[in-house]
């Protein structure tokens, strides 16, 4: 499946640590989201996703970069969806299930820096492409 393919793109913790740090290293990420912004995507980022990236009002990279996604807050359906992802897919982290279970809601690529954990989990929903950067 290409990235075309999607709808959308949500974001892990892992991404949003790449594009704080902004260096070559992480050209992955910003190839990833030049491509969904030239299409008109806006990524979606699951709110304790930016708690679990988020460290100092010093991070402007990241800061630009939040402004310009939609934050998803975590309404009771998501959570027991998350939730219920943990059981299925053996997990303990929720906010990695958060994310799934978020991505899963549009038929999202998931971007991740821990593909194989998140791939455990995309198993056990319909719709959700990860990859690694």
């Amino acid at each position: 499946m290409k990235r075309g393919d999607h709808r959308g793109l949500t974001l892990d913790a892992g991404a949003l640590i790449a594009i704080d740090r902004n260096d070559r290293n992480d050209r992955n990420i910003m190839a990833l989201l030049k491509d969904f912004v030239e299409r008109g995507v806006v990524p979606t980022i699951p709110a304790p996703v930016v708690a679990q990236a988020w460290r100092s009002s010093r991070q402007s990279n990241l800061a630009r970069f939040i402004k310009l996604c939609r934050v998803e807050p975590t309404d009771l359906e998501l959570a027991r969806l998350a939730g219920e992802l943990c059981r299925s897919a053996d997990v303990a982290d929720a906010i990695d299930a958060i994310v799934v279970a978020s991505a899963a809601r549009r038929g999202d690529l998931v971007a991740t820096s821990d593909a194989r954990h998140f791939r455990r989990m995309a198993a056990h929903v319909e719709g959700v492409v990860i990859l690694n950067i």
